[in-house]
């Protein structure tokens, strides 16, 4: 959907989410509707935010090859005292992290690459 362009700023198009219900329905024999798809879209995201952000320390890092964040004991006890909702992720498969980066991820402008004005 995202090569579609169905995603827009940080989300996707209303047609997008019918669309992602109607395959799942298909392939997996549920009954499920755009709403279930945006409310699993969101703990997706918040999710992916944390990874982000734990990957943004020092002392983490992405194993491609087992698809686990790596990290010593110490900076794993360490974080997880600041921040608590994470422990859960510790030994979590991330399958595909690129992928999420692609949904998940956040499309907007950053000014990263401005330059200032002609005078």
């Amino acid at each position: 959907m995202s090569n579609r362009g169905n995603k827009i700023d940080k989300g996707f198009k209303e047609v997008a989410y019918t669309a992602a219900a109607n395959i799942l329905n298909a392939t997996f024999n549920l009954r499920l509707n755009k709403d279930n798809v945006i409310n699993r879209m969101k703990t997706i995201k918040r999710d992916y935010r944390v990874i982000e952000t734990m990957l943004g320390q020092s002392g983490f890092a992405f194993n491609y090859t087992i698809k686990k964040v790596e990290c010593s004991d110490t900076v794993w006890e360490t974080y997880v005292k600041a921040h608590p909702k994470v422990k859960n992720l510790r030994h979590k498969r991330i399958e595909m992290l690129e992928e999420l980066a692609i949904v998940c991820g956040s499309d907007g402008a950053t000014g990263e690459w401005c330059r200032p004005g002609r005078t």
